[in-house]
C-alpha cells in the first residue's frame, strides 16, 4: 500500500482490530512515518454472492501511462481491438473504451483524409470523419 503523503510503498501495519463488521488496521510509512487508517469491509459470503450476481462489485483495474503508451504503439502498428487486448491482458470492450477516449485515430485513416483535403473533395473528407468517430 502506497503512503498517502508521499506515495512511499514501504508502509507497515502497526495495529489491528476488528470494528463492527470491517477490520481497522492503523498503517505507517517507514519512509515519512506518517500514519493513518484503513478499513476493510467484512462481508459474508451471501453478501458476496449478492453483490458480485448484481454487478455492483467491480474490480477495475486502472490504465497505467505505459499501457495507454504500448496502446497507441499497437493502435498505429495496425493490430486490431482484439489483439491489443490479447497483448495487455485487457478484454476487446476495455481497449475499444480507452482507445475512444484516448481520441486515437489510425494515421492511414488520417493520411487519405489528407489527400481529400488537397483535393478540395470536402463532401468525402466529411464522410471519412464520419466513419472514423471523428464528427
Amino acid at each position: 500500500m502506497k503512503c498517502p503523503n508521499c506515495n512511499s510503498n514501504e508502509t507497515k501495519i502497526i495495529d489491528s482490530r476488528y470494528v463492527e463488521s470491517a477490520k481497522k488496521r492503523k498503517r505507517m510509512c517507514k519512509s515519512c512515518e506518517n500514519k493513518w487508517d484503513t478499513y476493510e469491509l467484512i462481508l459474508e459470503k451471501e453478501q458476496l454472492e449478492r453483490l458480485l450476481k448484481l454487478g455492483e462489485y467491480r474490480n477495475r483495474r486502472h490504465w497505467s501511462e505505459n499501457e495507454d503508451d504500448a496502446l497507441q504503439f499497437l493502435f498505429e502498428e495496425g493490430l486490431t481491438t482484439k489483439e491489443i487486448g490479447e497483448e495487455l491482458g485487457r478484454t476487446e470492450e476495455s481497449v475499444d473504451k480507452r482507445i475512444r477516449r484516448l481520441g486515437l485515430r489510425r494515421k492511414r485513416e488520417l493520411r487519405k483524409l489528407n489527400i481529400l483535403l488537397e483535393n478540395n473533395e470536402l463532401t468525402k473528407v466529411l464522410e471519412g470523419l464520419k466513419k472514423i468517430g471523428g464528427l
